[in-house]
């Protein structure tokens, strides 16, 4: 059931890209970007703090007992879940890691680049908050879907749309194209970490996950920061269009280097 658990997880989510897209362009507009940055972090104090002291902290009555952990420290069990890893999870990881700085810049900046090639600011921003509602069905249904298929060979394909997305992107000169754009991402954005975690878990699942997969996210966070600066070097319609389509041959090369590192049958498990 871990596949629907992290379909459901992560499904609503969606919601948040229709809702703040066009909220954040709004916000700009009437208080200037400064104070709309102010708004937001209030936004996300209150729901950040509010939230997690509203969880139940108890744990499900069906869940198995973990193996016992000897603890030694927060960094010392850390390197010892990653020594539990092989160099399958290191290529995995490097991969995964060029593949999402690729398309967290390339997301990140479509606002501005369409901007640059001459799209209205507010429409664009509807648009792009669109993928939002266009991601909700796949949200759940892809983690579903590694039930009966490899992980490793799902999340390849959602990168490989998300670097067929970014294609699209670089050449928009029409709203079909942006239509298309927001079709093709929006089918498959939302399903990105969820299948990481998966394809994780397909291969070192035990006591050890959790260090492992927080790991992994830590690189993912890296990668998040890393490619919005890199592409925000590009100033021009021109100049994004370049940097998307380079953004595309990562996404492309990330998910065929993670699933030939992950496609093989045989596991390794933890514990």
């Amino acid at each position: 059931d871990r596949p629907r658990a992290y379909g459901v997880l992560t499904m609503l989510s969606g919601v948040s890209t229709t809702i703040f897209t066009p909220l954040t362009r709004l916000l700009v507009e009437e208080l200037g970007w400064r104070q709309a940055v102010l708004a937001l972090a209030v936004v996300l104090l209150a729901i950040g703090v509010a939230v997690p002291l509203l969880l139940d902290e108890g744990s499900p009555r069906t869940a198995p007992a973990a193996p016992a952990i000897r603890r030694t420290g927060f960094i010392r069990e850390t390197i010892d879940g990653l020594r539990h890893t092989s160099a399958r999870f290191w290529v995995f990881s490097a991969a995964f890691f060029c593949a999402t700085a690729a398309f967290s810049g390339f997301s990140f900046h479509m606002i501005a680049q369409l901007e640059a090639r001459g799209f209205d600011q507010n429409s664009v921003a509807i648009a792009i908050g669109i993928t939002g509602i266009v991601s909700l069905p796949a949200r759940l249904l892809l983690p579903s879907l590694t039930a009966r298929f490899s992980a490793s060979a799902v999340l390849a394909l959602c990168l490989a749309l998300l670097g067929v997305s970014a294609i699209v992107a670089s050449e928009a000169t029409d709203w079909w194209m942006v239509w298309t754009y927001v079709f093709v991402f929006g089918l498959v954005f939302g399903a990105i970490y969820p299948l990481r975690a998966l394809v994780v878990s397909e291969r070192f699942a035990g006591p050890y996950f959790g260090r492992i997969i927080g790991f992994s996210a830590l690189t993912v966070a890296f990668g998040r920061a890393l490619g919005p600066m890199v592409v925000g070097i590009a100033d021009g319609a021109e100049e994004y269009a370049l940097a998307f389509q380079v953004a595309a041959l990562v996404v492309l090369l990330g998910a065929v280097a993670g699933w030939l590192a992950m496609r093989k049958s045989t596991t390794q498990r933890t514990g």
